[in-house]
């Protein structure tokens, strides 16, 4: 959520992508993406992922995954990191 709001689940949808956004790292893997609409210096953005049911994955210890600004960020293996800010 951003400002406490959060979006009505199963939320955003994300869609496949055939490579990790902006990475020059060649990869078999199928990657998914979701375009976040926030606006520039809106705050930090907090979230969860769901499979548009019941199941949901969140970061090791529980809790949301939070991007502190904007950016082009990659969750892998319970780990966020920022590519482009």
């Amino acid at each position: 959520g951003v400002g406490g709001v959060w979006t009505t689940c199963p939320g955003w949808p994300l869609h496949p992508a055939v490579a990790l956004p902006h990475s020059r790292e060649a990869r078999g893997d199928i990657w998914w993406v979701v375009q976040v609409p926030v606006a520039r210096g809106s705050g930090p953005v907090e979230f969860v992922l769901n499979d548009g049911g019941n199941s949901w994955d969140q970061p090791p210890g529980g809790g949301n995954y939070k991007a502190e600004h904007s950016g082009i960020f990659v969750l892998e293996k319970g780990k966020l990191k920022c590519l482009e800010s």
